[in-house]
């Protein structure tokens, strides 16, 4: 079997034409025929178009390439199957398996139409071929008559008298007729230049039907409908207000919610609320939720069954916001409240209010906090000059405290299928009270855990349990409903707003040193100064500009952030 041919990038020689590859083949003769290149690229282009001569070079490297990369892959196939030959169906199992899915309808559709030429072109052979066969012989076509008149003449001497030969020509014969047979046109196989494609008038998108509009917009956020589409033209505005859109509100993982303010993406939110007319079945929200929202959402969501609050601020204003929101919401199944420490009567208030609850999520990132207050306590201490020795906590009202949560949750919500405690202070004692009150849990999710010791009885104890992630127990199982969503998951940080960060922190770390902003004389204006100092080895930087990556790379060595 002949190797799959080498990819040009591999090839040895340089993209010059002219020299050549190791083989001594030059690489560009392993391309493409630039020409039908070019053929196929001005299909794509309106009639009075040009294509540049790197243009054409370029594609015909790059589908170079892509055919070399996929014939090796069938060809690597092949010597596997101990196969002489590539099929129509290796490259098709390339593509498959290169991630080329794509690709793969259209080149069956082909491989399809050529298949069925190509039986025809056997075809065409085989009745051309019988019709030579069927042609009459020279002397019966009206060619054939004509010589042989030209050679009686060739045959009489000049004075008339016939030539000696062997052969005797009867003149006085009766003259032939030419009888047609029945004889097929056979086609004249010509190469014609394509015909460029038709220029069309620019489409108007407002006259799309709404139905067709609707499924596309079904496949776009929240945040795009609001601040994108629904914008675009009266038709599609009204497309965006259909309530079957806003069923499901997701404003979580998005740009937009870590540049906008609060306030302004809470009025977004209200907006997404009053188009569901009621028919609002979740609402996702990182970062930005206050306890009005909530309150708006609950007078307006009857048909809640989903709320996930991502790290919202915490309500100091009312802190029973969430479970009031429980209380108005009859259909509520899920509750997500994350990154954000809840204490024990949080989740007795949420019992009360929706005790058939099916999914709780409280996930949070672990922290010591016995050993924070500890810490602050020292600190405390040495100010004072205070020897007093710290009374030591007994271990059944550390126990007792760090499973306040544990056992509220074990007491009050007997339904729940789903519990997400990533990032709890519990312990051993708290998960079997909760394995206890919740007989119906089928995911359990207790990483990050820092006060969980996992042992043989606790795992055989959670063995009854279909999905259990445990600290420092591998491997998880994968579980899409435990699936979360990070505290700052979906912010996009901008490059100027990097070095402002930077320059922000050399200005504070300046002014925590003492007499630093006594003795540099930057004060508020630190920035200002955040430019790399003129030396003899330094770069010639007055004509790079911001964009220019040597800018930040000697900034960034300077002050070696």
């Amino acid at each position: 079997m002949a190797d799959a041919p080498a990819s040009p990038a591999a090839a040895g020689g340089s993209h010059d034409s002219g020299i050549p590859a190791a083989g001594g083949v030059r690489e560009r003769e392993r391309f493409l025929p630039v020409a039908d290149v070019s053929r196929i690229m001005r299909k794509a282009i309106p009639p009075n178009g040009k294509i540049d001569q790197d243009a054409k070079e370029a594609v015909q490297e790059l589908v170079s390439e892509f055919i070399a990369f996929l014939t090796s892959e069938a060809s690597d196939r092949c010597k596997r199957e101990k196969r002489e030959a590539l099929t129509g169906d290796d490259p098709l199992w390339a593509m498959a398996t290169l991630g080329f899915q794509d690709y793969i309808q259209p080149v069956k559709l082909y491989l399809h139409k050529y298949r069925e030429m190509s039986v025809l072109d056997k075809g065409m052979e085989m009745e051309q071929h019988e019709q030579l066969e069927l042609l009459p012989p020279p002397h019966c076509s009206a060619d054939g008559i004509a010589e042989m008149r030209h050679d009686e003449v060739k045959d009489v001497l000049p004075n008339g008298d016939p030539k000696p030969s062997n052969i005797t020509v009867h003149k006085n014969r009766p003259e032939p007729t030419t009888v047609p047979l029945p004889c097929k046109v056979l086609p004249c196989t010509m190469e014609v230049e394509p015909k460029a494609l038709p220029v069309f008038d620019v489409r108007d998108w407002s006259e799309i039907p709404l139905d067709a509009l609707s499924t596309i917009f079904m496949k776009l956020g929240t945040i795009e409908i609001l601040m994108g589409a629904g914008l675009v033209c009266r038709s599609w505005l009204v497309t965006a207000k259909s309530p079957e859109l806003w069923r499901f509100v997701d404003m979580t993982r998005h740009k937009v919610v870590f540049s906008k303010a609060e306030n302004v993406m809470c009025k977004m939110a209200k907006v997404a609320i009053d188009r569901s007319d009621g028919r609002m079945e979740s609402f996702w929200a990182q970062k930005f939720v206050s306890s009005e929202l909530l309150d708006y959402i609950a007078s307006r969501g009857k048909s809640l069954k989903s709320i996930r609050l991502i790290a919202p601020g915490y309500f100091w204003d009312d802190e029973d916001a969430v479970a009031r929101l429980a209380a108005k919401c009859p259909m509520l199944e899920e509750i997500e409240y994350s990154h954000q420490k809840q204490p024990g009567y949080f989740f007795k208030q949420i019992g009360a209010a929706r005790p058939e609850l099916k999914r709780l999520r409280i996930h949070m990132d672990w922290y010591d906090s016995d050993a924070i207050k500890h810490e602050m306590m020292m600190k405390q201490r040495q100010n004072d000059d205070d020897d007093e020795e710290e009374e030591e906590e007994p271990y059944e009202a550390w126990e007792a405290r760090h499973n306040e949560e544990a056992f509220a949750i074990a007491e009050n919500l007997h339904e729940l299928w789903l519990l997400q405690l990533a990032g709890n202070s519990l312990t051993k004692k708290g998960v079997y009270a909760i394995l206890e009150g919740c007989p119906h849990l089928e995911c359990l999710d207790l990483t990050d855990c820092g006060h969980l010791k996992v042992d043989d009885e606790l795992v055989a104890r959670c063995a009854t349990i279909n999905h259990v992630w445990l600290p420092e127990h591998w491997p998880h199982v994968r579980c899409p409903d435990l699936r979360t969503i990070g505290e700052k998951e979906g912010e996009v940080i901008e490059l100027p707003d990097v070095y402002e960060i930077e320059a922000r922190m050399l200005r504070d770390r300046g002014a925590m040193e003492e007499g630093a902003m006594e003795d540099d004389g930057y004060g508020d204006n630190y920035w200002e100064d955040y430019t790399p100092p003129s030396s003899p080895d330094s770069p010639d930087l007055r004509n790079v500009t911001c964009d220019d990556t040597r800018y930040y790379t000697y900034i960034h060595d300077y002050y070696s952030l």
